[in-house]
């Protein structure tokens, strides 16, 4: 998905309305969630050029063009998509540290002769990208340094754990969001009945329920190695 703009402030204030709308039991949101239906907004005050400065300072480098221009918006953002409940902002993000030990065994595999260029390029993912999930559901949001487009974006990939594929690359991190404003339309409460309550449905549902669902690759064949060494 090559997405060559985003006016992130329309996008996101969207994004929050549709989310405060599809919440109609408040008694279940915990009180952040609570705090966010009621401001209607999901994310952060803006980023200040300073905060992004101190960012990038304490990190060593530059931000890519999409991630500066969303954190101009919005310092961190929560319910992206359905599995990932917060995402980095300017104070949380930092360079993955493997705390789970993944990447022997990713790079084993990725690092195969016969695999193709793309797959062989992943290779040290582990060590080298930067972490954008703060709280998940074990989904690992991670903006790839050495994957850059000539528009100075980085590739975000997401791994789950409990999902039997290789991680899922997006672009930029435009284009994951994106992915995750409909990944969660597909996921979101209330869009049939439920208990009498109110349907949700929107143009945005309806966009949704008449796409073809996206292909996913075929199962990632190194997941019971790795299920096995981490006890899972």
């Amino acid at each position: 998905m090559e997405i060559k703009h985003v006016d992130w402030l329309n996008f996101l204030a969207g994004w929050s309305e549709e989310w405060a709308d599809a919440h109609v039991h408040v008694d279940e949101l915990s009180p952040e969630d609570a705090a966010a239906r009621r401001g209607r907004w999901l994310g952060a005050d803006p980023a200040t050029e300073a905060d992004i400065a101190a960012m990038e300072d304490r990190l060593g480098r530059a931000m890519p063009p999409s991630y500066r221009q969303f954190l101009r918006v919005s310092d961190g953002w929560r319910h992206a998509g359905g599995f990932v409940w917060k995402l980095a902002g300017t104070r949380e993000a930092r360079w993955h540290n493997d705390e789970m030990g993944l990447g022997e065994d990713f790079d084993e595999f990725w690092g195969e002769e016969d695999n193709p260029e793309e797959v062989r390029a992943q290779v040290g993912l582990w060590s080298r990208a930067l972490q954008l999930d703060v709280e998940s559901d074990i989904t690992f949001v991670l903006l790839d340094l050495e994957d850059v487009g000539p528009d100075g974006e980085w590739a975000v990939q997401v791994w789950a754990s409990w999902r039997a594929e290789d991680p899922e690359r997006y672009p930029s991190f435009a284009a994951f969001m994106i992915a995750m404003h409909q990944e969660w339309h597909t996921l979101a409460p209330d869009r049939s009945s439920r208990e009498g309550g109110p349907t949700f449905v929107n143009g945005t549902t309806r966009t949704q329920d008449a796409a073809v669902a996206r292909a996913r690759p075929a199962p990632w064949r190194m997941l019971l190695k790795t299920t096995r060494r981490h006890g899972r």
